[in-house]
């Protein structure tokens, strides 16, 4: 009932394996990712209200949307409005009437 004698048992564990493999597929879906939000960030509206009044009045030359453009940056960085309510008065502005006919 009582052995006098412990038995060795020698439990060996396996040698963990480890791989130095770089993980590719890893940074590769993280940079991606990051690109992906970016582009989605800086495309999101047709237009920006930019950092400074000339700088968002910009974006507007040379194309068809000059006064509503104008009239958009006056909105953000003048008045002080919130964006979605500049965009949304952008957005019912009629186009600019061409002159050159």
């Amino acid at each position: 009932m009582f052995p006098l004698a412990n038995p060795t048992v020698q439990h060996t564990l396996p040698k963990p394996t480890q791989s130095n493999k770089f993980p590719t597929k890893f940074f590769a879906g993280v940079a991606a990712t990051v690109l992906m939000v970016v582009l989605i960030v800086t495309n999101m509206y047709d237009v920006m209200p930019k950092n400074t009044l000339s700088a968002c009045k910009k974006q507007f030359k040379e194309t068809n949307r000059t006064e509503a453009g104008d009239s958009f940056c006056k909105c953000i960085h003048t008045y002080g409005n919130p964006l979605d309510t500049c965009l949304d008065e952008y957005e019912k502005a009629p186009d600019d009437i061409d002159d050159k006919r």
